[in-house]
């Protein structure tokens, strides 16, 4: 993946005064711009110093990295941090669904004030005409959650309340490309299907398992036919799923290089649409707004430390959004998304098959918080910095394979904002943290510890119940698996219950886990440990744990 550290540059917008008389950055520009590669680590310095906020600073340029809309007025110094980032694999921020309700900034832990509303508290609203009743819904359009609990009160309000509520054009709902071009089958997705029904604003993420379905791939290279058929019931599909669907953006996940797709015959904003992108918006259906937001590398790749990097300045990643302009070629409408992207609520997990799938899904969404808690610690020691007027940071890049060195404040934060907001976790290298954002570090981490621990004793159950069956025990959870996948159509995946790709893949892992436990008992045999349930085996893993927790805590 390029570097990071070519998604910003030096052609800035101008500043603005605000009421206090101070200097804030208000935009960056950062398409086509220097690379900061090309800069002496004092001129980066100097950058970012020149601004009263550098920590509004570090929030942009994270921002811009993801794609997202910059914070222009917001007063970010001092603000209480969101602990709770979501992060996709790409490195996408993702709000959950009850974030997105109460939180009045997704990168805020502000938590809007809203009560309860029952039906005895809106007695005399409902009694008013229906002009009225509409009109105070609109004076509640600004508060998600009190439109969502106008939604569960009465038929008229739910209708009324939920056109606001969908119609927002700042929010946009995430769902998977791969699920829509295999034929949306329910039993393949966590998502509450009802709620699909009701969203207006949908955020497709296309990534490279789209590529090969739409544009089939010879070697390292991809055919330049595209599949009109698989296009077609992508949105054939996503109709079907989503009935009051008004706009679509086709997010691509990952920078591809410009070389991969640069037909000559297209002009300059062409190149960087990929042809099997191109024909998925020239096939979007009528009344519905479609663009494309996607990320392009330019320039010769080098591989280093590991990863593909910029060459000093050759590589740049370009990230607009795209629309089809009425003369039918690609217009750039925007350098970022100007939107926040929601995770649609889970479904409801029931019987053995929910059971099992939502230990997976829970394992997912904790990992994608920890992917979050790197962008948070950035903020964290870049807010401390400005807030103290003082180095805290590392003089050196704690991560592995990287020598940069730094000798004032602000400058890790902007390096790690840059190069590592996907690769920080918690660990020694932020021993020389302040004390007190130590410990909220540690708080945290030791929070996500105890909700993974807690979600693999779930699935360990789940294994020593299969483990300890007899094979007439196991023709019954086979039999009550195969049950809930023939008749509960939330579990449908378009083959027989026998053959769904859930069983299956629970079967294979209990067994691959069931030969593991097999061969660690004839180890132990051979070397004559105890087993795992002794007594002895469980006093001494609960001490080294202990002495573990005791060592963090002394540490942070």
């Amino acid at each position: 993946m390029p570097s990071r550290c070519d998604l910003l540059g030096n052609n800035h917008a101008p500043v603005r005064t605000n009421k206090s008389g101070t200097l804030r950055q208000t935009r960056l520009i950062i398409i086509e711009t220097p690379s900061l590669h090309t800069m002496l680590p004092e001129e980066r310095f100097n950058l970012v110093a020149g601004l009263e906020s550098r920590h509004k600073f570090i929030r942009n340029a994270v921002a811009i990295h993801l794609g997202e809309d910059i914070d222009d007025d917001s007063e970010n110094d001092g603000s209480p941090l969101n602990w709770k980032i979501h992060l996709s694999p790409e490195g996408a921020e993702r709000t959950l669904f009850n974030q997105h309700l109460h939180f009045t900034d997704a990168r805020s832990f502000s938590i809007a004030p809203s009560s309860k509303i029952t039906l005895g508290d809106l007695h005399d609203e409902l009694r008013l005409p229906p002009e009225l009743q509409l009109r105070v819904i609109d004076f509640c359009s600004d508060d998600r959650m009190t439109l969502l609990q106008l939604m569960q009160t009465s038929s008229f309000l739910r209708a009324e309340a939920s056109k606001i509520f969908f119609s927002d054009p700042h929010t946009y709902y995430s769902v998977d490309a791969s699920w829509l071009l295999t034929g949306g089958q329910p039993g393949h997705i966590d998502y509450s299907m009802s709620f699909l029904r009701l969203v207006q604003n949908i955020e497709i993420d296309y990534g490279v398992d789209a590529d090969s379905i739409i544009s089939p791939r010879a070697g390292d290279w991809w055919f330049p036919q595209v599949r009109d058929a698989a296009a077609e019931r992508l949105w054939k599909v996503m109709k079907e799923k989503f009935p009051n669907v008004k706009r679509v953006v086709l997010y691509q996940t990952s920078a591809r290089h410009s070389m991969y797709h640069r037909p000559a015959q297209h002009s300059r904003h062409q190149e960087n649409i990929s042809p099997w992108l191109r024909r998925l918006l020239e096939s979007c259906p009528p009344g519905i707004d479609a663009a494309v937001f996607i990320a392009v590398a330019h320039g010769s790749p080098v591989f280093r430390r590991g990863r593909i990097r910029a060459n000093n300045s050759p590589m740049h990643i370009e990230r607009a959004l795209y629309r089809i302009s009425n003369k039918g070629e690609m217009k750039k409408v925007a350098p970022r998304r100007p939107y926040r992207t929601v995770l649609i609520p889970m479904r409801v997990f029931s019987g053995p098959v929910g059971h099992f799938e939502k230990v997976k899904y829970l394992d997912g969404r904790i990992e994608c918080q920890r992917r979050g808690l790197g962008l948070t610690m950035i903020e964290a020691i870049d807010q401390y910095d400005f807030a103290h007027n003082d180095f805290f940071g590392p003089s050196s890049c704690p991560m592995r394979y990287c020598n940069e060195r730094f000798t004032q404040s602000g400058q890790w934060a902007l390096h790690a904002a840059l190069e590592h907001v996907n690769d920080l976790i918690p660990g020694r290298q932020f021993e020389g943290w302040p004390p007190e954002l130590r410990q909220k570090l540690a708080s945290r981490n030791v929070e996500l510890l105890q909700m993974k621990q807690r979600n693999d004793f779930s699935l360990k159950r789940i294994q020593q119940e299969w483990d300890e069956a007899t094979e007439d025990e196991r023709m019954k959870i086979k039999k009550a698996w195969m049950e809930q996948l023939g008749t509960d159509p939330n579990w449908d995946t378009g083959v027989p219950a026998a053959e769904s790709p859930l069983w299956r893949r629970f079967e294979s892992w209990m067994r691959e886990r069931m030969r593991a436990r097999e061969a660690s008992e004839v180890l132990r045999r051979d070397t004559g440990e105890c087993a795992p349930t002794c007594p002895c085996r469980r006093e001494t893993a609960w001490k080294r744990f202990k002495g573990w927790m005791q060592s963090w805590w002394t540490r942070n």
